[in-house]
């Protein structure tokens, strides 16, 4: 009996840890909440967080507490527009249940649950629960939800890709050929590049269709399938490559279409760049790694992707500038005016930029009427509402008769 007792009181004590590393989750009961850099309402405004997101407190100062938001934002926020609840358990109601990224329709979906998955609600809000899902955490609407047990359906629920940024990348695809770069995600959009499998690629935002990027330092849009973020295997080759001398030694600029080549900050596609150098001209390379190398020409030194150096001077003569070929005419966009429409009848959210990662800039009720500049994609359309321009998605306006 005492072993027992000992035993119990050992799992006891295990348990605790456990327990009070458990995060406490708060809510926002205001219906947007500005978070600041410092506890302060005269700070500056980083973000405003509408009714409903959770969040954590590490901190507090005064009125303000120092709080994480579900989506990574920190800041400082009025402590007296927060609540908490105490997590409970509880079941889908209905199959196809979106579990979303943030407390509205308009957010992407983390995961679609089947009836009778059940969550822990974390938060509960005065429309929508943030709760923990073996699928992934995120918000759920409350009126799908019940405390009640409820028998599991036979629709299997499924985690959906969520948006990702800032991280590297590769471009890949069957075979050798090449994957379009365009001006805006749309696969009608002008090209801006083509870049063979393999190619480095940093992305600054990505979702399941489209991936904003930056390649050698240009700027476009490329399909997320033909991306990956597994680095490929480097390509056989049937020569023995010449030794890399020691560093520091001397190398020459050397690209395929004998154009200039950026030099960043540092070892990265996602760093600014220093300078450009030219093709055929000489550098000093400071240190040597796997695909970066440090260079110094003029005095200024930099990171080059050493696939754009050899031990050779290459040709200097540049390639001969093609002559441009004439290009048909696209039909012009005719602007219109619409209104916005929600099945929901919630408000309509005017973005920053296309696509669901950017921050909003005005928020209509149905049937608001906005002028239609041009539809940037499939599914977005830059808009202006009383000298506001933004995105919205073209689901939510009124067809054009």
């Amino acid at each position: 009996m005492k072993k027992r007792l000992i035993a119990f009181l050992l799992v006891l004590l295990l348990a605790v840890p456990a327990l009070a590393s458990a995060a406490t989750y708060y809510r926002v009961t205001t219906g947007w909440l500005k978070v600041h850099i410092l506890p302060s309402d005269d700070a500056q405004v980083l973000e405003s967080f509408r009714k409903d997101f959770a969040l954590t407190i590490s901190d507090t100062a005064g009125d303000f507490s120092y709080v994480t938001f579900t989506n990574g934002t920190e800041g400082y926020v009025a402590s007296k527009y927060l609540a908490k609840v105490k997590s409970y358990r509880a079941y889908i109601t209905s199959d196809k249940t979106n579990l979303r990224s943030g407390p509205d329709y308009s957010f992407s979906d983390v995961a679609i649950l089947g009836k009778g998955v059940r969550v822990t609600v974390l938060t509960h809000g005065e429309k929508y629960d943030y709760v923990s899902t073996a699928y992934g955490n995120g918000y759920v609407m409350n009126g799908f939800l019940s405390k009640k047990y409820v028998k599991p359906s036979k629709f299997k629920s499924y985690r959906v890709n969520v948006p990702k940024s800032d991280y590297d990348a590769w471009v890949t695809n069957s075979g050798t050929r090449k994957v379009n770069m365009r001006t805006r995600p749309d696969e009608n959009a002008p090209v801006v590049n083509s870049y063979a499998p393999a190619t480095p690629v940093y992305v600054i935002y990505s979702d399941s269709s489209w991936a904003h990027v930056i390649i050698d330092g240009e700027e476009g849009y490329m399909m997320t399938r033909f991306l990956t973020t597994y680095e490929p295997a480097p390509t056989p080759s049937t020569t023995t490559p010449p030794p890399v001398p020691d560093t520091p030694y001397y190398a020459y600029i050397n690209t395929p279409d004998k154009k200039s080549v950026n030099v960043h900050k540092n070892a990265g596609l996602g760093y600014a760049n220093v300078f450009r150098a030219e093709y055929a001209t000489r550098v000093k390379v400071l240190e040597h790694g796997k695909t970066w190398d440090k260079i110094k020409q003029n005095g200024k030194t930099g990171w080059v992707l050493n696939k754009y150096l050899t031990l050779v001077q290459p040709d200097p003569t540049p390639s001969p500038t093609p002559k441009p070929t004439a290009k048909p005419t696209p039909t012009p966009f005719v602007r219109y005016n619409t209104t916005v429409t929600c099945p929901e009848g919630e408000k309509v959210n005017i973005r920053k930029g296309p696509g669901q990662g950017y921050t909003h800039v005005a928020r209509l009720d149905p049937g608001t009427e906005v002028r239609v500049l041009e539809f940037t994609s499939a599914s977005w359309a830059k808009v202006r509402y009383e000298g506001i321009t933004g995105y919205v998605m073209r689901k939510f306006l009124v067809e054009k008769k």
